[in-house]
């Protein structure tokens, strides 16, 4: 039958060959001798081979190792004015993704940023827009802004005056929150200070408008 030979080359053997018992000793002699010199070869070859393969995962997992990107530790920085747009959860969220992706501090760093100058973005025009809603008030605002502000202000010192523990958190909510200048919470802090000053000055005792800090306005452009 016809097989290909170890060097590539078809070769014929016939079935004769194994009638003579010498020559098919000799034959399997030759051929164990053959046979084992190929075998150890061969396990020589396997082992270089194996040796090879194991030196070149070794390699491989060295590289992908050290072509990881990814930080231990996420070490990501907030302005502190803008503490407000990335509370813990955020950055916790993005350190995630960060690391799924296999980015570098850096990379995670420009997108934290990107992310706040969205919102302070969104921020900004969501004030401006408030703003402009109070301003243009039939009830509140245009000629009355000022009159608003400053019963606003009385409200807040009657409920709220120097020195009282809820007053400076009070304050610092409505201008983080930006409700200092929407439309709803300044009417109902002038009707607020309107009403108290009404009910003080029935009782014969003045209103408290000499005492407002104009710095503390609840919103700064007229």
């Amino acid at each position: 039958m016809r097989f290909l030979s170890p060097d590539g080359a078809a070769s014929t053997t016939d079935a004769t060959t194994g009638k003579t018992g010498d020559q098919g000793k000799t034959g399997d002699q030759g051929t164990g001798t053959k046979t084992t010199g190929t075998q150890t070869t061969g396990d020589g070859d396997k082992g270089k081979t194996a040796d090879g393969q194991q030196g070149t995962t070794g390699s491989q997992t060295q590289s992908q190792a050290e072509a990881k990107k990814a930080p231990a530790k996420y070490d990501l920085k907030v302005p502190d004015d803008a503490k407000r747009f990335a509370p813990a959860d955020e950055l916790a969220y993005l350190e995630k993704v960060a690391r799924d992706s296999d980015w570098d501090n850096a990379t995670a760093q420009a997108e934290l940023d990107a992310a706040i100058a969205r919102q302070t973005t969104r921020f900004n025009n969501q004030i401006t827009a408030w703003e402009t809603e109070t301003k243009a008030d039939k009830d509140f605002g245009g000629d009355k802004l000022a009159d608003t502000q400053k019963l606003a202000n009385q409200a807040i010192d009657r409920v709220f005056p120097k020195g009282h523990p809820r007053r400076d958190g009070f304050l610092a909510f409505l201008k983080d929150s930006g409700g200092g200048v929407n439309v709803h919470t300044v009417a109902f802090l002038a009707t607020l200070g309107r009403m108290m000053g009404e009910d003080r000055g029935s009782s014969g005792r003045g209103g408290s408008g000499d005492t407002v800090d104009p710095a503390e306005k609840l919103y700064g452009k007229t």
